[in-house]
């Protein structure tokens, strides 16, 4: 009889590592790898027809596939490497001065607050970065002076759901540019891009949605679309052209079958993706962590990753004893001070995978003379 594969099996993942990673980079799997390897045949195949030919509508047919999986509209829908280059095709186009404000959180992404600052720097306006993470604590930082909301629909550095809707909503009202990354959301959240109401929604393909690497998208309302300048002007981009998504596509000799490999991806997670599964194993790996001293960072919330406390340390080099000594990948960091270990929960994981942490951690961390 052939052998009935699990869904560990389902990815290129090293077996030898236990991976509680998938925040970060997330994990192709083989049928959608599969896939994207044979659009890079197609591609090397014939060049020409490829480019000068099929991709428009090939990515024509990506955007409608992806906003009917989303919840937006495929015209609204631009197709992008990632979540930071889109944000800063975003921030760039932004016309600031001394005075005006971008209001965010403390929450954020550190590439975020790396563009947030540039911009605050070239122009003169000022961050305002808000310490709360409920929509009134956030929104009692607006200003007259707030000319855009920049916030994180499930942060990074605290795995944290925040009250995008609410924000949007206020955001609107006030005549604030709302600007959502999210990130870590497909695949990951049940996604009504066109409820939550952002003005500019950012989203990954390879994290949680399971796409090759460098396939991102951004959602942006019509009525700012004329406003946004894409990083890289040439093709795609002038007055003989359509007004946004082919100045913001990549038009140009770069591999586009990450982004043609969105649809498999969709297809993948409609089915394996597993997140109530993967939201209970995150809740049994909370009391697991707890009773060995490592207490959870936030209240429980419906995601599949979480940050757990752990003692005083070099964030660096603790993710790098965890990769070099017990073969588990899970990234230690420094938010405010505090050491964080940050648990994702994937479809190939499992409660092996949470006890092997918790017994590397309780190793790391025992008292001189105690450690197991």
């Amino acid at each position: 009889m052939p052998k009935i594969l699990s869904i560990r099996d389902l990815f290129l993942l090293d077996p030898a590592i236990t991976h509680l990673n998938h925040g970060a980079f997330g994990a192709c799997p083989r049928p959608v790898f599969e896939i994207y390897q044979a659009w890079q045949r197609e591609l090397e195949r014939s060049p020409s027809l490829m480019f000068d030919t099929r991709l428009a509508d090939s990515l024509a047919h990506v955007r409608i596939l992806l906003g009917a999986y989303l919840g937006a509209q495929a015209d609204d829908l631009a197709l992008v490497l990632n979540a930071t280059v889109a944000m800063s095709t975003v921030l760039r186009s932004l016309r600031l001065s001394p005075g005006d404000d971008i209001l965010t959180t403390e929450h954020e992404y550190g590439a975020v607050e790396k563009a947030l600052d540039f911009i605050a720097a070239r122009s003169g306006a000022r961050i305002v970065r808000a310490p709360g993470t409920c929509a009134s604590e956030i929104w009692s930082h607006a200003s007259e002076r707030t000319k855009a909301l920049v916030l994180s629909h499930i942060t990074s550095p605290t795995a944290l759901l925040m009250p995008v809707e609410e924000l949007c909503r206020l955001s609107r009202q006030a005549g604030v540019l709302s600007v959502v990354d999210g990130a870590h959301a497909p695949g990951h959240l049940a996604l009504d891009l066109d409820a939550v109401g952002a003005d500019v929604y950012i989203g990954n393909c390879h994290k949680w949605l399971c796409a090759p690497k460098a396939a991102a998208f951004m959602q942006v309302r019509p009525e700012i679309q004329p406003t946004l300048e894409p990083l890289a002007p040439g093709w795609g981009t002038g007055e003989d052209d359509p007004p946004y998504e082919p100045s913001q596509d990549w038009r140009s000799a770069r591999d586009p079958s990450a982004y043609l490999s969105i649809p498999a991806a969709i297809s993948f997670v409609s089915v394996h993706a597993r997140n109530l599964e993967c939201r209970d194993l995150l809740l049994t790996a909370r009391g697991l962590m707890a009773a060995a001293g490592f207490e959870p960072f936030a209240e429980p919330q419906p995601l599949q990753m979480a940050y757990f406390r752990v003692p005083a340390c070099d964030a660096a080099a603790t993710t790098a004893r965890l990769r070099a000594e017990f073969a588990i990948d899970a990234p230690v960091r420094m938010w405010k001070k505090q050491s964080l270990i940050r648990v994702s929960v994937a479809p190939y994981n499992d409660l092996h995978d949470i006890e092997r942490l918790v017994r590397a951690l309780t190793t790391i961390f025992a008292p001189p003379g105690k450690a197991l």
